[in-house]
């Protein structure tokens, strides 16, 4: 029976709400109904609607059509059954427990009373495990909402001190192009002051020719020479406004452009700044490569620098492993070429554990390739090392090593043939990834194992 508000069955009362339930008779019953029933058929069972009949016991079975006493047990389904349910002859509804291991309800009382202080106990100890458990679980939400917060804040901290620095750049670009401008063609005065030049040369030279004319008298002779000296600087002012006009005519061809000028580089600029940061769980990927050199601990280092190249990623997939497919360059290259993403994971004698990324296929041999997405690494520096992108074909090659860092020819980095028992990994100053020989102390060095993974996104 389901708890919900049911009428009165009573077809006088059939709106009015009905309070109780009739086992016996099946009817729901109004205050009114209950009053007269309970007077009339004392012995029958009658439930408060307001509670859900399923969860109290009426002592009678719940089976549909049986309405009898629940006399027996079942102890395959641990449940108790009236005599329908255990009827040897089976349909509609009978039978249900016909080949179960039955018992009397009062030849259960024992084992059931024993069982009960069990599971009292069990009970007991589930509460003060909860009541832990919730504890934890509040400590812990605490403790993630204050992480998830403080991670906010530093997001915001950062994407604030990027917008003040391109605000400040703006600013100072904007202010830039004016000092060019006014630097290579003066300021915008120079108009008023040369519109002003032709009545100033046509006073001068009025007072000039009115000086020369009245120029009899010496006793008048310092007011001449004032107005002479004011005339000779008339005359520089002008020359000197002429040399800025002369100078405006002659940078009439220059242009100031702004740099990067091409779409494609603003673009890509605009591309780097979208991807610009990336939200990864250190966990995400541990433990899903199967690494020899690389420990759990380690891997989310990898896993940071790779997502700041390439974003994120779901996967590795093992390629090559020198103490399992060989050392050779033949058998490395054939494993690794033609395929992009590539992690590699090496580790030397003195423990050292370095390597490198390429985001393009290795081709053919003695090729080189520009690759603006490849880094050198070492875990035991914890940095990570980035190209120089201004230089040429500057990433790598792979031609007579298994692998090579550099640029052609003038490699930084190689691993050579038969690497595990020589001196095959060799290093440069590292000009073209400014690593400065970090890598590893001593070069040439020897490795003990390396290890190459494709990293699928």
């Amino acid at each position: 029976m389901d708890n919900s508000k049911k009428e009165c069955s009573n077809k006088k009362h059939l709106e009015i709400e009905a309070i109780s339930y009739c086992h016996e008779c099946k009817l729901y019953l109004c205050n009114k109904c209950q009053n007269l029933h309970s007077e009339l058929l004392d012995d029958h069972h009658l439930y408060d609607v307001n509670k859900n009949l399923n969860d109290i016991f009426t002592g009678y079975c719940k089976e549909k059509k049986h309405n009898n006493e629940l006399e027996y047990f079942c102890k395959t389904h641990n449940q108790l059954c009236c005599a329908a349910c255990i009827a040897k002859i089976k349909g509609e509804g009978n039978g249900q427990h016909t080949d179960c291991d039955i018992s009397l309800i009062k030849d259960i009382k024992n084992v059931k009373k024993n069982k009960l202080k069990d599971n009292i106990k069990s009970l007991e100890d589930l509460s003060n495990k909860l009541d832990q458990s919730i504890n934890e679980l509040k400590s812990l939400f605490k403790t993630i909402n204050k992480s998830k917060e403080e991670l906010k804040l530093k997001i915001q901290k950062i994407f604030t001190n990027i917008r003040n620095t391109l605000n400040e750049r703006e600013d100072y670009l904007l202010l830039e192009v004016d000092n060019q401008y006014n630097n290579l063609y003066l300021s915008e005065d120079i108009v008023k002051e040369s519109e002003r030049l032709p009545n100033k040369i046509k006073v001068s030279l009025e007072a000039g020719k009115k000086l020369d004319n009245e120029w009899t008298n010496d006793d008048k002779l310092n007011s001449y020479i004032n107005d002479c000296i004011n005339i000779e600087n008339n005359i520089k002012n002008i020359n000197i406004i002429n040399e800025k006009i002369e100078k405006c005519k002659l940078n009439k061809n220059t242009k100031i452009i702004f740099s990067p000028e091409k779409d494609d580089e603003i673009n890509k600029f605009l591309e780097t700044f979208k991807s610009f940061g990336n939200i990864y769980n250190e966990n995400m990927f541990k433990n899903k490569i199967q690494s020899k050199i690389v420990s759990s601990n380690d891997l989310p280092k990898i896993e940071k620098w790779l997502t700041e190249s390439i974003g994120n990623f779901n996967k590795y997939e093992l390629i090559y492993r020198a103490t399992e497919h060989g050392d050779s360059n033949s058998t490395s290259f054939s494993k690794c070429k033609n395929i992009p993403n590539l992690i590699w994971i090496m580790k030397d004698k003195n423990n050292n554990i370095f390597g490198c990324f390429n985001s393009i296929s290795i081709g053919t041999s003695n090729s080189y390739s520009k690759d603006s997405k490849c880094f050198l690494y070492s875990l035991n520096k914890n940095k990570k090392y980035l190209p120089n992108l201004n230089v040429t074909n500057n990433i790598y090659n792979c031609g007579s090593h298994i692998i090579e860092f550099g640029c052609n020819g003038n490699y930084e980095f190689s691993v050579g043939d038969k690497f595990l028992t020589s001196n095959a990994t060799k290093i440069t100053n590292g000009t073209i990834f400014n690593h400065n020989q970090e890598l590893f102390n001593n070069s040439p060095t020897v490795l003990r194992e390396l290890e190459v993974f494709k990293v699928i996104q």
